[in-house]
């Protein structure tokens, strides 16, 4: 008989142990999603700051290309006041 309540009691230690252990790998798995959540929402702001500096990117090119073309322009209009 008391071996049969020293197996029991090391069965229940063992269930208690388990117990723990599965709470421990619940916490670190819920800090895994948070740490993948807050990657994921970094990883959305840093997609938005790239589009919104290509976009930014695209109005620079195409103002250098008016200011270019005004350049031309009156580098041919001051062409023709040259002295020759």
């Amino acid at each position: 008989m008391a071996c049969l309540v020293a197996k029991s009691l090391n069965i229940a230690k063992a269930t208690k142990q388990q117990t723990r252990d599965i709470e421990s790998i619940v916490e670190t798995i819920q800090s895994i999603v948070v740490i993948a959540e807050e990657t994921a929402a970094g990883t959305e702001q840093i997609a938005s700051s790239a589009e919104s500096l290509s976009e930014g990117m695209e109005k620079y090119s195409s103002k250098s290309k008016n200011v270019l073309g005004i350049v031309n322009q009156l580098t041919q209009k001051v062409e023709r006041f040259k002295l020759s």
